[in-house]
């Protein structure tokens, strides 16, 4: 796993369903089975568009989900300097 290798990184998810506590806990205790400190994941609901664009700003690099691309979200990052990495596909569902 990428946070073990890089005991400095951090993971920043958002999702509307991370505005559940429940769900939060259950994030943050399958994270910490595999050795990472939920201290490391921050676990963001979301958000209005502009403080949406300025999350962005917390980040150094993006991830592109699989097997569906982040669609608008990766456009977005892209739109406020932050670098993605993503698999090559020939489709939307791709990986």
């Amino acid at each position: 796993m990428v946070l073990n290798r890089l005991p400095s990184a951090r993971l920043v998810l958002k999702a509307d369903a991370l505005s559940d506590p429940g769900t939060k806990e259950l994030i943050h205790r399958n994270f910490a089975a595999r050795g990472v400190d939920q201290e490391r994941i921050d676990l963001l609901p979301l958000t209005v568009f502009e403080e949406h664009l300025g999350d962005y700003a917390k980040m150094d690099i993006a991830l592109d989900p699989t097997p569906f691309t982040g669609g608008i979200t990766s456009w977005q990052g892209l739109w406020q300097g932050v670098p993605f990495v993503t698999l090559e596909g020939t489709t939307h569902v791709a990986g």
